[in-house]
């Protein structure tokens, strides 16, 4: 089982895999990742490595591909539908040439959708993942490389939140420049990626947690600047519940974030953000199944401590025929 520091908001601290990053903005904030939830990680990676030239890179139990300006992150999780009809719809690529990316993704058996003129004036096109993950393609002939990052689609249903009110939301907190994509006026931009926000069409966006495009995270290069404005916007500092007091101190002590509060938990710490009583968790996984069905999402980061259960038998004592029965069970059981 793994001690594992849980949010709500995906804060991650500057790391070697984010090394190609865009510079952060004057918020200390920088396009980070795309998280896909998928059935096969392996295959997934090579996938995006094989079409669009990323780098495989493997980091404990952080399976990515980099791209230059930002990573595709994978959790082998069976994705309860694609990303058609959710929250988020689709990120994009720019490529050098469209017509080979495409022409490889057809031979390799895979969706692809006719070529379009997209919102900019240029050459676009739709390719579906196995797993349900749209993705848009945008030619660019000037690229020095075959492909970068390039947006993330959001689309709301304007009851609650309204396209403009979302990008208002990431301009107030990571510092996005608001500044219209051809003709999408709802765009904004943060390092290393755009944002568009645009409304759903036929009914209401379901959530994307689950789905194929899980979530998107954003690196904080002061993780204790971003707590620091968590308290200034809202009064208090962040809350994170936990009965590993010691350990998460310590973790937090090593990222260089002061601005925090413990709020001791000694059982359903899962259930905490849900009360309002913390804003994060501290707690063990082995499977995040508890963590998911509370909508909290693990952090990208290492995790606060790696753990793992021994069971230990003596050499030297003496075990009757009954009690070596037991044991050989038990170890058929553990498969030891």
């Amino acid at each position: 089982m793994r001690l594992l520091l849980t949010a709500v908001a995906i804060l991650s601290l500057i790391s070697p895999a984010y090394a190609q990053l865009a510079p952060v903005n004057d918020m200390g904030v920088t396009y980070g990742h795309v998280h896909l939830n998928v059935a096969d990680i392996d295959a997934s990676m090579l996938l995006f490595a094989e079409h669009f030239g990323g780098e495989i890179v493997v980091k404990g139990s952080l399976h990515t591909v980099k791209f230059p300006n930002f990573l595709l992150a994978f959790s082998g999780n069976e994705p309860t539908s694609g990303s058609g009809g959710t929250v988020m719809n689709h990120f994009g690529f720019k490529v050098r040439d469209i017509e080979p990316v495409l022409a490889g993704w057809q031979a390799a058996g895979l969706e692809a959708l006719e070529p379009f003129v997209g919102a900019e004036g240029y050459l676009n096109a739709f390719v579906i993942t196995p797993d349900g993950v749209r993705v848009e393609l945008q030619e660019d002939p000037q690229l020095p490389m075959k492909a970068i990052g390039y947006h993330i689609h959001f689309q709301t249903d304007q009851s609650e939140t309204t396209s403009e009110s979302l990008m208002n939301w990431y301009a107030d907190h990571f510092g996005a420049e608001i500044h219209p994509r051809g003709r999408i006026q709802t765009s904004a931009n943060v390092p290393g990626m755009n944002l568009s926000f645009g409304n759903c069409s036929g009914g209401g966006c379901t959530p994307t947690q689950g789905t194929a495009i899980d979530h998107v995270g954003f690196v904080v290069d002061d993780l204790d600047a971003a707590a620091a404005a968590f308290r200034a916007e809202h009064g208090f500092r962040m809350r994170i519940a936990t009965k590993y007091h010691r350990l998460v101190r310590e973790y937090l002590r090593h990222g260089g974030v002061a601005d925090y509060q413990l709020v001791d938990s000694q059982g359903a710490t899962e259930g905490t953000v849900k009360n309002l009583t913390a804003e994060a968790v501290a707690d063990i996984t082995s499977t995040g199944d508890t963590l998911r069905a509370n909508h909290l999402k693990v952090i990208d980061d290492e995790p606060v401590l790696r753990s793992q259960a021994t069971l230990f038998r003596s050499r030297t004592a003496k075990l009757d025929e009954d009690e070596r029965t037991v044991l050989r069970t038990l170890m058929a059981k553990l498969d030891v």
